[in-house]
């Protein structure tokens, strides 16, 4: 839930200002993670292996952006959930290409 701040919005469990705009930037990027992480499971099943890397992948980058903004660091924050949502729309094509075995992508996906 968002508080309203007089410099901006407060992130429940933050105690981080951040700008409007900025809040909509990364809302709009767990939106679009939502959405990846909807159509990874309706092509590859919800209990996939895929599925399931993506979305702890996705859940630890979050964490990690949440941690950037509680220390002030929101353009940090922003480019951590860019490049977690880039790699949503990566590891399908991957896999679908056969360019990389399963544990090679889980790898990358951990190591990114």
């Amino acid at each position: 839930m968002d508080r309203h701040a007089p410099h901006g919005t407060l992130r429940s469990g933050d105690d981080t200002p951040t700008s409007p705009s900025q809040a909509t930037a990364l809302d709009a990027l767990r939106a679009d993670a939502v959405r990846m992480l909807a159509r990874i499971a309706e092509d590859h099943g919800a209990g996939s292996r895929l599925h399931r890397l993506c979305t702890e992948m996705w859940c630890q980058r979050d964490e990690d952006a949440r941690l950037s903004l509680s220390h002030g660091d929101a353009p940090n924050a922003w480019v951590v959930l860019e490049r977690a949502l880039y790699l949503l729309t990566f590891a399908p094509r991957v896999l679908a290409r056969n360019e990389l075995a399963f544990a090679d992508l889980e790898m990358l996906l951990r190591a990114a």
